[in-house]
């Protein structure tokens, strides 16, 4: 009986982390979208202001990434 009350209080602990794990990637997922929209908006104004004032040569609108990939979506 002791070992079935054992074996349940572990079942149950697994069930709270599971729902845990899967509430903390959720949240997760949420702050990855969250970053995305913001760096789009950021590559986005940074094309604007690339493109009026004093632009990159290394790019027809003066933005590039991170990597140093040069944006070419807007030609």
């Amino acid at each position: 009986m002791a070992n079935d009350a054992t074996v349940k209080e572990f079942q149950q602990k697994i069930r709270d982390a599971q729902k845990e794990n899967e509430d903390l990637t959720s949240k997760l997922a949420k702050k990855e979208r969250e970053c995305e929209v913001k760096m789009e908006e950021q590559v986005s104004v940074s094309v604007i202001i690339g493109g009026c004032a004093g632009h990159d040569s290394r790019t027809r609108y003066g933005a590039i990434l991170a990597d140093n990939t040069p944006i070419h979506w807007l030609r």
